[in-house]
């Protein structure tokens, strides 16, 4: 099993490699792609609401708690 990532963007339904690929695939040949999107600001923005709320005393139990 060979692993490479490589850069695409989604065109009308469909992903475009920004570069070739170095690998030689047979017509018909299955993949497994995993998609790594740019979505981290609202993913932290999601992980830091937890503490909406919270003082700042809960807060340091909660760091001791999962330390």
């Amino acid at each position: 099993m060979t692993i490479q990532m490589v850069e695409a963007v989604y065109e009308h339904g469909q992903f475009r490699l920004i570069q070739p690929l170095d690998l030689a695939f047979q017509e018909g040949q299955r993949v497994r792609l995993v998609v790594d999107t740019e979505a981290m600001p609202a993913m932290l923005a999601l992980a830091t609401s937890v503490f909406d709320g919270l003082s700042d005393q809960d807060i340091r139990d909660i760091g001791q708690i999962a330390f």
